[in-house]
């Protein structure tokens, strides 16, 4: 048995999203709610006690991705951290694709014969199972962020590859009670919390000092090559203004499907997106060419334009939408 799911990407989702996507494609559901509390910024200035690294101090927030797509969209997604051999979940996709419901799958790149990284580099990776070869000899899988193609997995290298497993569950009746106001005002609610390292633009402007004034290149960028800059610092920044393209989809969906007067808000963050995009580019521009006094500055100097405008958008928005619930 194949399900017949097709292979769903965009440049703006992680490869778990992608997969998310084509799935609920397949349901015949949306998925950008979701990206509700994609909006998020969270750093910690430096102290003694902490790293050295901003990459190891800057993170995206608490992410409620799953908990809000089942929600408000009806998909559930289960991390089924039991499941530890691949024997055992063999039979689990076995059950899961009898009751015609994909399962996706982590392997490690190493073994997955179709990924650039097979036979060369561990990496770890999700797929997802669409079905089961004729006589057990292995997995029909898809692979949204990397092929349009159906791949088969051949069942003795999958036994080496596999590490962990997620599957789907249709939720009814899940938007009964949706209240659209409550929803638009998660994410600028949590941007202003005192609770944590001070609210999130503040945050960015601590970010923009200590990137301007105590930044260390070398550092950031340990164990990089020319042709393979990597870093937690750069990873992050490119998170970062993803998730402000996610949350302009989330309220071009919202204004779309709901009738909701929201341009003004996600013309917004399609500005803010450009801007987190040209700071994560700056960063790189910086690396190759070692200008590193004038780039910061310049990069600096973005993240503060980025928190201005954040900032009057979040204000903008719990001005004109009155919460109508008790959460």
């Amino acid at each position: 048995m194949i399900l017949n799911i097709k292979p769903k990407h965009e440049d703006f989702r992680s490869c778990v999203e992608d997969i998310v996507a084509s799935v609920a494609s397949w349901w015949d559901r949306n998925h950008l709610l979701m990206y509700a509390e994609a909006w998020n910024f969270q750093y910690i200035p430096w102290n003694p006690s902490l790293p050295n690294t901003l990459g190891r101090r800057l993170w995206e927030g608490e992410d409620k991705t799953w908990l809000n797509i089942s929600n408000y969209h009806g998909i559930k997604i289960s991390f089924q951290k039991d499941i530890i051999s691949p024997q055992d979940a063999m039979m689990l996709i076995k059950s899961q694709l009898s009751e015609h419901r994909p399962i996706m799958v982590y392997v490690n790149d190493y073994w997955c014969p179709w990924r650039k990284l097979y036979q060369k580099e561990h990496q770890i990776q999700p797929c997802l199972v669409v079905g089961f070869e004729e006589g057990d000899s292995g997995l029909i899988c898809i692979d949204p962020y990397s092929t349009k193609e159906i791949k088969y997995f051949p069942k003795e290298e999958f036994e080496y590859a596999y590490k962990n497993c997620v599957t789907f569950q249709k939720v009814e009746n899940y938007n009964e009670l949706l209240i659209v106001e409550d929803i638009i005002r998660l994410s600028p609610e949590k941007l202003f919390d005192e609770k944590a390292h001070g609210n999130s633009f503040q945050s960015m402007r601590n970010f923009a000092y200590d990137m301007e004034n105590t930044l260390d290149m070398n550092l950031e960028m340990e164990g990089s090559t020319f042709s393979a800059p990597k870093s937690e610092l750069l990873n992050t920044l490119k998170y970062i203004s993803r998730r402000r393209r996610q949350y302009f989809l989330f309220l071009k969906y919202i204004g779309e499907g709901y009738g909701i007067d929201v341009c003004r808000y996600s013309e917004g963050m399609d500005m803010s997106w450009e801007k987190w995009s040209i700071i994560t580019n700056l960063f790189l521009k910086m690396y190759y060419l070692e200008d590193w006094k004038l780039n910061k500055k310049s990069i600096a100097g973005k993240i503060r334009e980025a928190a201005d405008l954040e900032e009057a958008i979040a204000l903008d928005i719990l001005n004109s939408f009155k919460t109508r619930s008790k959460r």
